[in-house]
């Protein structure tokens, strides 16, 4: 299994409104696909981050969820609406993979 976070952090004062914009993204992202997003808030460390966790079988299955995102018109449209919501150059993509004993 393999883990895709992006973070970005919100600025202060639009906090709530960039996890409306998140959740509105996560929603929209589930209704397309067959990835399912969750929304994280950090509970220690920097307060004003979101963080987007998706779960895939594999990073080349995510890339084809998020080049279908990028083809898609309403998606794309939905984008400039984090422009002040988010501090710009916060945003962050890692990739994790379950670790198992065998």
């Amino acid at each position: 299994m393999v883990y895709f976070v992006r973070t970005g952090s919100a600025i202060g004062s639009k906090s709530q409104e960039a996890v409306e914009w998140a959740f509105k993204v996560a929603d929209y992202i589930k209704s397309k696909t067959s990835i399912e997003i969750e929304l994280l808030r950090n509970v220690t460390g920097l307060q004003n981050e979101i963080k987007f966790l998706a779960r895939a079988e594999s990073v080349g299955a995510f890339e084809k969820v998020m080049e279908q995102l990028e083809s898609d018109p309403d998606y794309m449209k939905m984008m400039p609406d984090a422009l002040g919501l988010f501090v710009d150059g916060s945003w962050r993509d890692n990739y994790f993979r379950s670790v198992s004993r065998e």
